[in-house]
């Protein structure tokens, strides 16, 4: 069964709540827990949040999306290896994260929804290239 796009978006949005919510649940436990607490807490969040990146791997338009939203599991694992967190400045790296999620997102709308092309895409298969070349003469 095909999801229709509205059903998509909604998925989409539901994911970015539950990654949001485990960033700022994150940082607002590190400043409860400490240090030696906190640094637990992190890597098992940020093994969580792998793990729903990946299984929700058909919710990104494309393999970039991917990439970008990896990049939430790797904060969170290096944040917890800082002993300490004070404030809550943490709530601007939550904005800049989700500006470029959601700024992508509309920028895939706008333009389409097709990958990257093979010839700069970093995850591209090499395999591709060589079958796509000319013969040697």
């Amino acid at each position: 069964m095909k999801s229709s796009p509205n059903s998509s978006l909604l998925s989409w949005l539901q994911l970015n709540a539950v990654l949001l919510l485990a960033y700022l649940g994150f940082f607002h436990g590190c400043l409860i827990l400490g240090f030696p607490l906190s640094l637990g807490w992190g890597l098992v969040l940020a093994g969580l949040t792998a793990t729903i990146c990946v299984r929700a791997r058909t919710r990104f338009i494309n393999r970039w999306e991917q990439f970008f939203y990896g990049a939430i599991p790797v904060d969170i694992a290096l944040e917890s290896f800082i002993p300490l967190h004070q404030g809550y400045s943490f709530y601007y790296c939550a904005a800049a994260f989700w500006t470029v999620f959601l700024a992508y997102r509309v920028y895939r709308m706008i333009v389409g929804n097709r990958d990257t092309p093979l010839a700069i895409s970093p995850f591209a298969d090499s395999g591709s290239l060589i079958e796509s070349a000319p013969e040697p003469q």
